[in-house]
């Protein structure tokens, strides 16, 4: 007779309509999530009271009116009604929030390396934003991601998106498109379904330089809005916290990136001079860790290096990483960079075993801060390999090349 349950439906169709225009402003502008986490909590909290008031007055053609005074029966009924509006409260957030109350777990993302249309010796910048966000999203236990060298390689063939899907066991693909006029830039992020080939625009973003590392950021965390994933974790970082904001030192990074993807003592060598370079801003202990990383690496490609630079390399690298788990132990890069560094003082007759348990530690860890890592897969299963394991270590290999496709 209070017409409560009419005015609960159409609070809940209204909640409903403005929550999903609003995450679709949020995604537009790149404003910060919690402006949609706070609009959701308002109506969770306004039901019941929105309720309440529905009950006790009505709506007359007189106007709105207190309802008559209570007997024995109202109470009975306010007492029902209080039930009724905490499993309404309960039913209109998992309603406009679904997300919230079932997780989407281990949905198969792969991030495509993004097109560009500028200047062509700015050319590495596409190169690494996806590689960039790849990484920042590969943190989350909630997404199955390849090797990003694997989903680089895959993209290079040109496959339709179903075969590029089911090779890098992606259901989800992200599409990026960067583009650049002058000292204006603009990010265009779509996800596609690799089983329809249906696209979706995610974000659409413009900004000077200044913000790229800001663009990058509120591009992952967009992302991941429409699989309904939870707030990152502690350990969980965005690319605002893993990089340099400053231009130089980001660039300086993206192209020590680039480099290590040659292979050769040559390429080491110049990803050491960019990671360095990197390092000239304040902070950013991952450009550190990624010095030291392709310190060993050029190390271990060069033929018969001497005795005493074999010792140098590994004391030097040893000391950067040592100074970046004294104040940032939260990189996974960090405990992958240590797996090698005692493998390649094995290799070189700088130590005598790898010390099983340091590996694993390392390696569990490594796991923890990015599920997604094939690196450390790799690494321990050498280590089982040299402790006569081959069985563990057959199986971790078979897990990197799940994480490796292409390779």
């Amino acid at each position: 007779q209070r017409q409560v349950f009419q005015s609960a439906g159409a609070y809940a169709v209204i909640a409903w309509g403005i929550t999903e225009i609003l995450d679709g402003v949020i995604s537009r502008f790149g404003w910060p999530d919690w402006i949609a986490t706070l609009v959701v909590v308002l109506f969770v909290v306004g039901f019941p009271v929105a309720m309440w008031l529905a009950w006790v007055f009505d709506w007359t053609p007189a106007g709105i009116r207190r309802d008559a005074p209570w007997t024995t029966r109202n109470w009975v009924s306010a007492a029902g009604a209080v039930l009724f509006l905490m499993a309404g409260s309960a039913g209109l957030f998992w309603l406009i929030n679904p997300a919230g109350v079932v997780r989407v777990e281990q949905v198969g993302f792969a991030v495509l390396p993004c097109r560009y249309r500028g200047e062509p010796a700015y050319r590495f910048r596409a190169e690494g934003a996806a590689g960039v966000i790849h990484e920042t999203l590969a943190q989350r236990a909630e997404l199955r991601m390849p090797d990003w060298t694997s989903v680089r390689d895959l993209a290079a063939r040109n496959l339709p998106t179903g075969e590029l899907g089911r090779l890098a066991g992606a259901d989800w693909l992200v599409e990026c498109r960067l583009s650049q006029n002058e000292e204006h830039w603009r990010i265009d992020v779509s996800l596609v379904d690799a089983g329809s080939d249906n696209s979706e625009l995610v974000v659409s973003r413009d900004f000077d330089i200044t913000e790229f590392v800001d663009a990058l950021d509120a591009v992952a965390r967009s992302l991941v809005a429409p699989l309904g994933l939870p707030p990152a974790g502690a350990d969980r970082r965005g690319v605002a916290q893993r990089y340099s904001p400053r231009v130089a030192s980001f660039d300086a990074y993206l192209q020590g990136e680039q480099s290590m993807s040659g292979g050769t003592a040559e390429d080491f060598g110049r990803a050491r001079e960019h990671f360095r370079a990197a390092q000239q801003g304040p902070g950013f202990p991952l450009a550190r860790v990624r010095e030291a990383d392709a310190f060993v690496l050029q190390l271990q490609a060069e033929a018969g290096p001497p005795r005493a630079r074999v010792e140098a390399t590994i004391r030097a690298a040893g000391l950067m990483l040592e100074a970046v788990a004294g104040t940032d132990p939260n990189l996974p890069e960090l405990y992958a960079a240590r797996m090698r560094l005692e493998l390649v003082s094995v290799a070189q007759g700088a130590a005598e075993a790898p010390d099983q348990a340091r590996q694993r530690g390392w390696y569990e860890r490594a796991l923890e801060l990015r599920p997604s890592y094939a690196e450390p897969h790799k690494l321990l299963a050498q280590v089982m390999a040299q402790l006569g394991d081959e069985d563990e270590a057959a199986e971790l290999l078979e897990r990197a090349r799940e994480l490796r496709p292409a390779n």
